[in-house]
């Protein structure tokens, strides 16, 4: 709660969850203790992305070596809105509590919250807040923000982002070459689709034919690699990459010499891998995450000398997490609370359905009229 000599000021959710382009409902309420002139009530929601990471700048002074952490960080706005919920002409407020009921509707295009560790003590993330502001002459600003969670509920947004392929497709495609003595060997791996959500599974296919070799496959390992690119300090763009193991497994099939043409099938839900992220293919004007699934064959037998790969690397859409939101109605608030309760306000405002671009800044100001003293 936002405390002031002059009053209180507290922002109540049905739910702090929403998804993107739904409606966000709650109440602003104000404890005023002392009388004020011309107040006007402001109320902002505000999407920001933020990172910060180390570098490690190394300089040499005869025989000492000096080793200086440097911190970058970078913050960039993605939406703002701003509401004027009320406000009074040539007025006084008395002392008193009020209740000031909106709806508001997130907007459409906006990504939804993000994070992720990086660099072991830094972060990337995208955060959503709302705020409430109270101001009146002679009166510094009473203020309050919570967070809030940003979900999606529908696909557009990643199919806006990668238009290119289509669900149920199988697009991911590689191939193994491996030896043994003079004998060669090659194997195919493909995935069924391309875009997968949380709830979803991924099927990972290999196609073999030992007819010819004389070693085995004993085990397949297949990963799961997030890949993190963040931009600090636009003057000079500073950009670092890192890539994360989040979810390794080993399957053993048993694939024996000189053996025909076999097709295995490995299925992983993909649940299981992301079960403690709360991250998504996406890119945004400092944040870039992409995810990878690295399959490597092991063999009885290594061979040093040739030319050829044992891991084949696949790249994968991961879905933004959609959530049912459980909207609950306000605390009934004590008896001593008689507060004055205004109409609600419904907000509404004029933007694009989709953007151009993930860097455009969405910045909307809705006003409603004054009110005259009476």
């Amino acid at each position: 709660m936002g405390n002031h000599q002059g009053g209180q000021i507290y922002i109540s959710l049905e739910s702090n969850k929403v998804n993107v382009g739904d409606i966000l409902s709650g109440s602003v309420h104000i404890y005023l203790k002392e009388q004020i002139s011309d107040p006007h009530l402001l109320l902002i929601f505000k999407g920001s992305e933020s990172v910060e990471f180390n570098t490690v700048e190394t300089s040499y002074n005869r025989n000492k070596t000096n080793i200086r952490f440097i911190k970058h960080t970078g913050k960039q706005a993605i939406c703002e809105l701003k509401v004027m919920l009320l406000a009074w002409k040539n007025a006084t407020v008395f002392p008193g509590n009020y209740s000031f009921p909106f709806q508001i509707k997130i907007y459409d295009s906006i990504l939804p919250t993000f994070s992720s560790i990086f660099d072991s003590s830094g972060f990337a993330k995208i955060e959503y807040k709302i705020k409430a502001q109270l101001q009146a002459k002679s009166l510094n600003p009473i203020k309050y923000k919570q967070t809030i969670s940003v979900f999606a509920s529908k696909l557009k947004l990643s199919q806006a982002l990668y238009p290119s392929k289509t669900m149920n497709e199988s697009v991911g495609r590689g191939c193994f070459l491996f030896c043994y003595k003079n004998e060669i060997s090659i194997a195919k791996i493909w995935i069924d689709g391309y875009r997968f959500a949380k709830s979803d599974s991924i099927d990972i296919n290999l196609e073999t034919n030992l007819s010819n070799f004389s070693a085995r496959i004993k085990r397949v390992e297949i990963e799961m690699m997030k890949v993190i690119s963040v931009t600090a300090n636009k003057t000079n763009k500073m950009i670092k990459s890192e890539s994360q193991k989040i979810w390794k497994k080993n399957f053993y099939p048993e694939i024996m010499p000189r053996s025909g043409v076999q097709v295995q099938k490995f299925t992983i839900a993909v649940v299981e891998m992301l079960a403690n992220e709360n991250c998504f293919t996406m890119k945004s004007s400092l944040i870039k995450c992409q995810y990878v699934i690295r399959v490597k064959l092991h063999t009885d037998y290594y061979c040093c000398k040739c030319y050829g790969f044992e891991e084949v690397n696949q790249g994968v859409v991961i879905l933004p997490l959609p959530v049912e939101v459980e909207r609950v109605p306000p605390p009934i608030p004590p008896e001593e609370w008689k507060s004055s309760v205004l109409p609600c306000s419904s907000i509404s405002y004029e933007t694009q359905d989709t953007m151009s671009s993930n860097t455009a800044l969405i910045k909307s100001f809705v006003s409603v009229p004054l009110l005259d003293s009476e």
